[in-house]
């Protein structure tokens, strides 16, 4: 049986994944606490196989599991195997799964012009990973990015169709209350946290978590603003309010400037006007009351409080700028900011790492494959005679612009976790664009090929 056709008609175990990673977030807390290597081995193992089990019976499962499973193994970087983590199987896992199926559907994968130009981003950076000094890391780095490429992939090739698109979001939605409820128990002192001040939930680090649940939030606030029955919108509201009320407490201040990027973009292309007044109001109003988020947004680029041994961000890509007018076509490799950067901390700031790792051939390439991206959704939305599917794709423009606006203060590109939730959403609405279009051209040709009535046919 084909993967196309596994994917429409297969429905036997449809709820294992969503258990399955309900239970791996509540045990990684406590994995991440004990710190014992032997459970976490067991753990990472655990997943390797589940992933194998759910490939086989259904890959569309597959796909949802991999990808909730990424949120409960971000903390989770102990070695397993050496320097292999549990991080390193998920990313290998999802690479062999994008060659298993092309080996399998040699003719029926297809990449559209996004996936080609994603594709050729990694063809450049494999060549250039052999002429910098720290090959090693770059091509570890290439071998993350290249799992991020067959996830688009396959979410673009499997992932087709409205059960698939409902699968997605009851995904990405049950996820973000699972880590708000999880926030919780980190300031009742009753799971392990990165920061007790700060909301995190499974994830590494506040900032990732808080652009995790820009996207359960984005796909929220379409389903609430287009949804027809009362009852809906009520509770799109309720988790909108939710999940926002999460993005604040992880006092993320660039995550904050994403979402009203995201509730202004959603507004304007919805027509609906007064929801990002209301919203920009709200967290305006939020901004007066609360004196926490005034000492953040007061230090939106430096910190006072910065740990020892590291710099503001403004004082980090000043530092740089020198080191990328030495190299600008090419950059110094993958993975290499941290290495030679002259303050060797993190960039902060997604689109300086992709200049300085890859120069601007990577940076034209990057920014040309979210263009197609924004492209295909818009087509969707303006479209597609398939409600859901329009809600989908206002959804994704609005949490695609904020994790673009993200970028310029946190890294969320090249391997990092966020990726993972951003492209497979992505990938999901290349398969829809490349659907309409499909039923457009069939369309298209009936009307060509059909008879002209005549005049006597029109008496």
């Amino acid at each position: 049986m084909s993967f196309q056709t596994e994917e429409i008609l297969q429905q036997r175990h449809r709820w294992l994944p969503y258990v399955f990673v309900i239970l791996g977030a509540f045990v990684s807390g406590y994995l991440i606490s004990q710190q014992l290597q032997f459970q976490v081995i067991t753990y990472g193992v655990f997943f390797f196989a589940a992933w194998l089990v759910f490939f086989v019976n259904s890959p569309v499962n597959a796909l949802i599991f991999i990808v909730g499973a990424k949120t409960c193994t971000d903390r989770l970087n102990y070695p397993i195997f050496g320097s292999f983590s549990v991080n390193a199987l998920l990313y290998c896992a999802v690479l062999g799964g994008g060659l298993a199926c092309y080996m399998v559907e040699r003719g029926r994968m297809r990449s559209n012009g996004a996936g080609r130009v994603y594709l050729l981003f990694l063809g450049y950076t494999f060549v250039l990973a052999f002429f910098t000094p720290i090959k090693s890391e770059s091509l570890s780095a290439w071998v993350r990015e290249g799992a991020m490429c067959a996830l688009y992939l396959l979410f673009a090739n499997l992932m087709t169709g409205q059960r698939s698109q409902k699968k997605y979001i009851f995904l990405v939605c049950l996820l973000g209350v699972v880590g708000v409820m999880i926030s919780l128990l980190q300031r009742a002192g009753l799971y392990p946290s990165f920061d007790p001040s700060r909301f995190s939930g499974t994830f590494g680090h506040p900032n990732f978590f808080a652009y995790y649940l820009l996207i359960p939030t984005g796909f929220a606030c379409g389903f609430f603003l287009l949804s027809p029955a009362f009852s809906a919108r009520v509770f799109w509201l309720s988790l909108i309010l939710l999940l926002s009320g999460g993005v604040l407490l992880t006092y993320t201040r660039g995550a904050w400037i994403a979402a009203a990027v995201m509730f202004l973009i959603i507004g304007v292309l919805s027509k609906r006007w007064w929801f990002p007044v209301v919203a920009i109001l709200g967290m305006i109003g939020i901004y007066l009351v609360v004196p926490t988020v005034q000492e953040r947004l007061y230090w939106i680029i430096d910190s006072p409080n910065v740990a020892a041994g590291t710099s503001g961000r403004s004082t980090i890509w000043l530092y740089s700028l020198p080191m990328i007018q030495e190299n600008p076509w090419f950059g110094y490799g993958v993975n290499s900011f941290q290495i030679y950067s002259p303050l060797q901390v993190d960039a902060h700031n997604s689109y300086l790492k992709v200049i300085f790792e890859t120069g601007v051939i990577g940076l034209v390439l990057y920014c040309l494959f979210f263009a197609l991206n924004i492209r295909y959704a818009y087509q969707v939305w303006q479209r597609s005679p398939d409600a859901y599917e329009r809600i989908f794709a206002l959804g994704f423009l609005g949490c695609f612009f904020a994790f673009l606006v993200g970028g310029l203060w946190e890294n969320l590109f090249l391997g990092q976790g966020t990726e993972w939730f951003i492209y497979s959403s992505a990938g999901i609405m290349a398969a829809a664009a490349r659907r309409m279009k499909s039923e457009e051209a069939v369309v298209s040709s009936t009307k060509l090929h059909s008879p002209i009535p005549t005049v006597a046919h029109a008496r």
